[in-house]
């Protein structure tokens, strides 16, 4: 499981990076297919390089918001949409657009928002792998791979009434509950 998270999150990662790029390189041809006045299409290729920084990390953002839902972590995912869409954005385009060059500073707000979601996510990942996936693991380890006393590779409860596991452990009696996995 935590390889197809890691997979994932790279995967996101790898696109996103190579949207990143794209737009830092044909910012300038794409603002120009608009009608808008020199000045106008100056902050907006300004803009669009700016912004686009921060898509490396809101990849990963909705890609670990998407990870916390299938995990029951619904909370987590909250926490990190709010962090990015509202709680550091906001604020922080309200302090820049007080600034001296708050034409160019504005922007910088969605990027950082999205590096401090980022993080939050990045840790709310890491209690969520020792909380959830890592108990997980455990019990699969536990459940899977074991041998009967005769050699067979079976969960633990699948041993012959009487027979012990290898190591002399008895089997369990009851099965797991393959939903609490």
């Amino acid at each position: 499981m935590k390889q197809g998270i890691f997979y994932g999150i790279l995967y996101v990662e790898v696109i996103m990076l190579i949207g990143t790029v794209g737009l830092e390189l044909f910012a300038d041809p794409l603002v120009g297919l608009f009608a808008m006045s020199q000045e106008t299409e100056g902050l907006c290729v300004m803009a669009t390089k700016i912004i686009a920084i921060g898509f490396l990390f809101a990849g990963g953002n909705i890609a670990m918001q998407g990870v916390f839902q299938a995990l029951g972590c619904g909370l987590d995912s909250l926490v990190v949409s709010l962090l990015r869409l509202l709680v550091v954005v906001l604020p922080l385009a309200w302090l820049f657009a007080r600034l001296e060059n708050a034409s160019f500073m504005i922007w910088w707000s969605f990027p950082i928002a999205e590096l401090v979601a980022f993080v939050a996510a990045a840790w709310f990942l890491w209690r969520a792998d020792r909380r959830i996936l890592k108990p997980m693991e455990d019990k699969e380890a536990f459940a899977i791979g074991r041998q009967c006393a005769g050699g067979r590779n079976v969960c633990r409860t699948d041993c012959q009434a009487g027979e012990e596991m290898a190591g002399g452990r008895r089997p369990a009696r009851q099965n797991i509950n393959m939903a609490e996995r």
